[in-house]
């Protein structure tokens, strides 16, 4: 929950507090809100790539530059790739939106 005040980005475990989200945060952000796209929407090329990408150092630097747990959104991240798609899409439009927000 954010706080009127404080600005908290605190949410649960998987992100880190910060006074206010610069824009290279907000920006590393948008990569993983469309990496989750990608994990959700029907492009098969798209999921292989996002299957690879959260297995790797490149993953763990984006997650940290976007103020992220790492270990949990890959868990959100394998969540997502083995559900059936209406309920995939349901999960990542959530996840988006925290990540968006806050």
């Amino acid at each position: 929950m954010i706080g009127r005040l404080s600005r908290s980005t605190s949410i649960g475990d998987w992100t880190r507090t910060a006074p206010e989200l610069s824009s290279e945060c907000r920006l590393w952000r948008a990569v993983i809100s469309q990496a989750i796209s990608d994990a959700y929407l029907d492009d098969p090329k798209n999921k292989r790539n996002v299957i690879d990408w959260i297995d790797t150092e490149d993953f763990v630097s984006v997650c940290d530059h976007a103020s992220v747990n790492p270990d949990f959104m890959k868990k959100k991240f394998k969540e997502i790739l083995s559900m059936k798609p209406a309920i995939a899409r349901f999960e990542g439009r959530k996840v988006k939106e925290v990540i968006d927000k806050y």
